[in-house]
């Protein structure tokens, strides 16, 4: 797994402290959190911050469909690229604070 730095430095970025970026890319932990997380197949997921994508990438190879919700636009590019592949995921730049969540994420329930 490509560490921040690397992937940051591909794209010549670096965080910004106003806004206390601080990426999560350790395999175990990731895997942690998705297991806590108790995801099946048929959830619907909304994460908050995806960042650099590590998490956004388990969670939709696990769940049916990922709406990942990223403030930093600088971001989007690097979420595009890296899950390309991905059918079920939704990147989406604005701040979860100014969005209309049920016309964003639709009827049912999501998990956050």
């Amino acid at each position: 797994m490509q560490q921040p730095r690397e992937i940051l430095t591909r794209y010549g970025l670096e965080p910004k402290q106003s806004l206390g970026q601080n990426f999560l890319w350790d395999e175990n932990i990731l895997n942690r959190l998705l297991a806590a997380a108790g995801l099946t197949a048929t959830d619907q997921v909304l994460e908050i911050g995806p960042g650099l994508g590590h998490l956004t990438e388990l969670l939709a190879s696990t769940a049916e469909r990922v709406v990942a919700l990223e403030l930093d636009d600088r971001f989007i590019p690097i979420l595009q690229d890296r899950l390309q592949s991905y059918q079920n995921v939704r990147i989406v730049h604005g701040d979860v604070l100014e969005q209309d969540l049920g016309e964003l994420l639709g009827t049912g329930r999501y998990k956050v």
